[in-house]
């Protein structure tokens, strides 16, 4: 059956086989400062090849890829703190749990390559593409002669949360858990007006102040709160949340 999959169609099959393979190259990945999940999609994807006109989804036609920098891979949110890696034998009180820390400081490499391999298809064809795929701790690696071109990093821009400008979710949250201090009265007044006009997205910074300025506040706090405003409108680069002196 093998024979007639290569010589169907007048031998179309074989000839993209072989244009697959004479295509190949060999691709080079830095993970230094790049977050972890952004740079095992970018890799996944050259590892199936989505970024060919040439892609099949039963066909190995991927690219090889190269990770350097592994150690210097970057973790969003609490992950470094919360993060497990689970095996169970199958034994009762069998269970092992690894933080993501002793794994980045033992194995960098292991962290990155379960990473792309959770977001490869579960097929037959995810060990050749794991095959396909080399993770080193540093800088160096040996395939220099097969000349790997490098890949631009996956990012583009700041990123938005954490590391980057705040998201309006987390300008609210924020708001809402540290600003705004209101009566039970005020809360209850506001709760009936957000019901009657049926809003089901949380109220904005321009709201927030209209309700501050109509609640009993002294003029000082008021202030404070349209200086947070002013601030957390600007397009932060640094920091993702700017937390006025009150």
């Amino acid at each position: 059956m093998g024979d007639k999959l290569l010589t169907t169609q007048r031998g179309a099959t074989a000839w993209l086989r072989h244009l697959i393979v004479r295509d190949r190259i060999w691709r080079l990945v830095d993970a230094r400062d790049q977050v972890l999940g952004r740079v095992a999609g970018q890799i996944a994807l050259l590892l199936q090849g989505k970024h060919k006109p040439t892609y099949l989804s039963n066909m190995n036609s991927g690219d090889p890829v190269v990770v350097i920098n592994a150690r210097h891979v970057v973790l969003t949110g609490r992950k470094s703190y919360n993060k497990l890696y689970i095996h169970h034998s199958g034994y009762p009180g069998g269970i092992k749990k690894v933080p993501i820390q002793d794994v980045m400081r033992k194995r960098p490499e292991d962290v990155i390559r379960s990473a792309v391999k959770n977001m490869l298809p579960k097929n037959k064809l995810r060990q050749l593409w794991m095959d396909n795929l080399r993770v080193y701790m540093d800088e160096q690696h040996d395939h220099h002669a097969q000349k790997p071109v490098l890949v631009p990093p996956a990012h583009c821009g700041s990123r938005i949360g954490y590391g980057g400008p705040p998201t309006v979710h987390e300008l609210d949250t924020w708001w809402n858990d540290n600003i705004i201090r209101q009566s039970d009265q005020t809360m209850h007044k506001l709760i009936q007006e957000e019901a009657q006009l049926k809003k089901a997205s949380p109220p904005g910074l321009a709201q927030a102040l209209q309700f501050a300025s109509d609640a009993d506040v002294s003029q000082l706090e008021l202030d404070a709160r349209r200086r947070y405003i002013a601030a957390a409108e600007q397009s932060l680069q640094h920091s993702p949340v700017i937390v006025p002196e009150l």
